[in-house]
C-alpha cells in the first residue's frame, strides 16, 4: 500500500508513501484515520483487498464507481 500511495501522490506530497507518524486532517475537520487506529485500518484494508482478489479482473466501471 505504501508503494501505491507513493505512485499516486509523489508529485503532490514529499512524504508520499511514507508511514504516517502524526494525525492529519483536512482543514479544521476530524483527523483522517487517527494515528492510534492507523495500523488496524491498514490491516483491515489489506484484508478487504485480499478478499477481493486484490482487484484482479475487476471491470473498469466497477473500479471507477468504487
Amino acid at each position: 500500500m505504501q508503494w501505491i500511495h507513493r505512485q499516486l501522490f509523489r508529485d503532490v506530497y514529499d512524504w508520499a508513501g511514507e508511514i504516517r507518524v502524526i494525525d492529519m486532517a483536512k482543514g479544521d475537520g476530524e483527523p483522517f484515520q487517527p494515528l492510534e487506529l492507523f495500523d488496524m485500518g491498514v490491516i483491515y484494508s489489506e484484508r478487504m483487498l485480499r478478499e477481493d482478489n486484490l482487484l484482479r479482473g475487476l471491470p473498469f466501471e466497477t473500479f471507477i464507481d468504487g
